[in-house]
């Protein structure tokens, strides 16, 4: 994922397990459990299932992220969407039915 300055991930969560190694800029906890939290170049944060928080990057930044499976976005009208703005539960529920 490429950021330009000053971006900001909003309000999400993050479904499973994150990982994500920074290869330019900085990737910094905003909001959150870890807000103040800095990943810079050449390091690698992970976060647990389930944990939510809002992540912004200063200078910009480039990062190579995984995810099982994408994040829930928490929308100021309360609803639950992916990156793509499709509603969560309709796109990726069906990634959380107990087998």
């Amino acid at each position: 994922m490429r950021f330009e300055p000053g971006a900001v991930l909003p309000d999400h969560e993050h479904v499973n397990v994150e990982q994500t190694y920074v290869l330019e800029g900085r990737l910094v906890d905003k909001e959150g459990p870890a807000e103040g939290l800095v990943a810079g170049p050449g390091e690698f944060v992970w976060r647990e299932a389930g944990s939510r928080h809002v992540a912004w990057c200063p200078e910009g930044g480039l990062m190579l992220a995984i995810f099982q499976v994408p994040n829930k976005f928490f929308e100021a009208d309360g609803r639950v969407v992916d990156a793509t703005g499709t509603d969560w539960n309709a796109a990726w529920g069906h990634t959380q039915q107990k087998r």
